[in-house]
């Protein structure tokens, strides 16, 4: 290896380096690997055509919630809405300066507003644990969803930091909710819960009601997430189906 380092000229080790950088762009790079994770989906999509599926529907909107500390998580997540999903509503909590941006750059995606975040504008987790605060702004989820249920069938609440590769998911709207459980180890899901707080589908008020009882209720210390692990549940309160993916 010594010899092959000395005897290596520098126009060599140039090229080389130009030739790594080349590679992680097209396939590393946030950028890269959105498209090559991209073309995967495409791929499948292509061989899945001709096969037979389930008749099935969509959600009639997405909700998520957001503040200035998120900005670039809800930009990715509009960007992709706009790419696969333009027309369909959104639903969005937010403070003043996350209004501003998406009125500056996503005039064109059919986005609903409220500005009922300003309290929590520039504070990150640890600042909000210390003020008291951050088990309130978990409960915004219910209020998220609340919002696009007073104005469509169903939604589908997200957090912001989602980004869609295709169209949104397909759901059974004869259940009450959908689920995304956690493929990851048990000894994990005994800590932070079975299924993920960050992407459920809901077409029924009664869940958030349920919901926000047990956030409020759930002790801290058993359950880091503040409003994750109660989700364990759902099967005991709720008809469900749960997401393939």
């Amino acid at each position: 290896a010594k010899r092959i380092i000395n005897e290596t000229s520098e126009s060599t080790w140039e090229k080389m380096s130009l030739a790594g950088k080349e590679w992680y762009n097209k396939n590393c790079s946030p950028d890269g690997s959105f498209e090559v994770t991209k073309q995967i989906i495409e791929h499948v999509r292509e061989n899945q055509k001709g096969k037979k599926t389930p008749e099935k529907t969509k959600p009639k909107s997405i909700c998520t919630f957001c503040t200035d500390m998120c900005k670039n998580d809800i930009d990715l997540l509009l960007k992709s809405m706009k790419e696969f999903n333009k027309d369909v509503p959104i639903y969005l909590l937010c403070d003043e300066k996350i209004k501003m941006f998406v009125n500056n750059n996503y005039s064109e995606l059919n986005i609903q507003m409220k500005q009922d975040l300003d309290k929590f504008s520039g504070k990150n987790r640890k600042q909000m644990e210390q003020e008291g605060i951050f088990t309130e702004m978990m409960k915004l989820k219910t209020k998220t969803i609340e919002y696009a249920l007073d104005n469509e069938h169903d939604t589908l609440y997200v957090d912001s930091d989602i980004v869609f590769l295709d169209e949104i998911p397909d759901v059974d709207n004869t259940k009450q909710l959908g689920m995304c459980p956690h493929y990851i180890k048990k000894s994990n899901t005994d800590l932070h819960g079975y299924y993920n707080a960050g992407m459920i589908y809901v077409n029924t008020r009664e869940f958030t009601k349920w919901w926000i009882k047990k956030i409020e209720t759930t002790n801290k210390k058993d359950d880091g997430t503040h409003d994750q692990k109660s989700l364990d549940e759902v099967p005991m309160e709720f008809n469900h189906f749960e997401f393939d993916m």
